[in-house]
């Protein structure tokens, strides 16, 4: 349906507007949406569409300048750049900042689809997504994700939430798998070794967030290189027996993966004793 002047319109009977001091609430007990009406005139327009035979008529009894029909109109259908918008569908909320576009941008949003404007707007502020888990147990583990990649996001009292500056398709996806650590055969725990270590780490879904190095217990500096999914580190030298290397890497919810080395014992030496005569 588009909207103009002369469309005759009305508050749908499962809406319930709830007086807030920014304006109102508005909520669909049909399918649980919930809209902020940011403006006392834009509530008091909605409430009187069903009494007027048209959306001209109702602007003009609710007082409104005819210069303003256009703001009503495009408030309707575009998110303004000065406005700020919270939405809510289930166990999903979503919450775009004030001046998050550059321009009026129009409003694409289906929590069904889970889609979001078009992945080539470009905006200027991240939105928030955020999803309410009903138990901390059922949450562990989980991502939010847009357009298949995952956002960074943090876990607090059952809530996930996520920031993106690339609008599209989100989701929630579990990820069970630890980032794997690939040996190094250059890596070298003998009396010739010079210390200096380097892994390959992959994580093929949330990504690495943690890792550190431990020389028998005691933290060490580690560096990891994103383009080539290196780890670093120096390790004390000489290599003294039985002294054990680790290092932990986690990725974003928190899998991990631990590998030890243990420096091996010398042989001990030979003798060379001469027979007596």
């Amino acid at each position: 349906m588009t909207l103009t002047l002369s469309s005759a319109c009305a508050l749908h009977p499962q809406v319930a507007l709830r007086p807030e001091p920014f304006g109102a609430l508005a909520y669909h007990y049909g399918n649980r949406r919930l809209v902020f009406l940011k403006h006392p005139d834009v509530v008091r327009v909605v409430r009187e569409l069903g009494d007027h035979p048209s959306v001209g008529h109702t602007l003009r009894a609710c007082g409104i300048a005819t210069e303003r029909d256009a703001s009503f109109f495009v408030s309707q259908t575009h998110w303004l750049p000065n406005a700020a918008y919270d939405y809510q569908q289930g166990a999903w909320t979503i919450h775009i900042d004030s001046f998050t576009f550059y321009e009026p941008i129009p409003k694409k949003l289906n929590f069904q689809a889970k889609t979001i404007g078009s992945a080539q707007t470009i905006i200027q502020k991240p939105i928030q997504i955020a999803y309410q888990f009903s138990t901390e147990t059922q949450a562990q583990k989980y991502c939010i994700t847009m357009n298949g990649a995952v956002l960074p996001g943090k876990f607090e009292h059952g809530k996930l939430t996520a920031t993106t500056k690339i609008l599209g398709t989100w989701g929630l996806k579990q990820d069970l798998l630890a980032p794997v650590i690939k040996e190094n055969p250059n890596n070298k725990l003998d009396s010739t070794s010079s210390g200096k270590f380097y892994w390959l780490v992959t994580d093929d879904f949330s990504g690495l967030a943690y890792y550190a190095c431990f020389q028998n217990g005691k933290w060490i500096p580690a560096y990891y290189d994103a383009k080539t999914k290196q780890i670093s580190t120096q390790f004390k030298v000489p290599f003294q027996e039985n002294e054990v290397l680790v290092l932990l890497v986690k990725d974003a919810v928190g899998n991990e993966t631990k590998k030890e080395w243990k420096v091996p014992a010398r042989a001990p030496e030979k003798l060379n004793i001469a027979p007596s005569e």
